[in-house]
């Protein structure tokens, strides 16, 4: 998971699409494990422009976390991923609301604490760039 993530960080986006996908296939028990992959794998798409599929392993990581309240770190970037892939498609009002939301539920956690300052920045990206 971690070579992954650190060859998506490099540009190496189709070594981290099969190393992610095969640390995703040995995951079969770890629901924590399995969003956290298949949100990189979602970042890694969206930096490659397949935004469709994005958005659909970013529902897929929503599912997996529904029932995971200790994972709301992990919710609220998918959430912000998909609030900018919104906006991205041309759905800019709709992406804006998204982001709003994020930010709403960052300041009402202790996550406000904790140096979330890229998550900050790029939900205020959405929001200029929704108008």
């Amino acid at each position: 998971m971690t070579l992954g993530a650190c060859q998506a960080r490099l540009g190496l986006n189709e070594a981290a699409i099969g190393t992610l996908t095969t640390a995703l296939a040995t995951m079969t028990d770890n629901v924590g494990g399995r969003a956290e992959a298949v949100l990189e794998l979602a970042r890694v798409e969206h930096r490659m422009g397949a935004n469709q599929p994005a958005m659909q392993r970013l529902d897929e990581v929503l599912v997996l976390l529904a029932a995971d309240e200790s994972a709301l770190g992990l919710e609220l970037q998918t959430r912000l991923l998909r609030a900018m892939l919104t906006a991205e498609s041309g759905a800019h009002a709709e992406g804006g609301n998204q982001a709003r939301d994020v930010l709403d539920r960052i300041a009402d956690t202790p996550l406000a604490a904790h140096g979330q300052v890229e998550a900050l920045v790029d939900a205020a990206r959405v929001l200029v760039e929704a108008g």
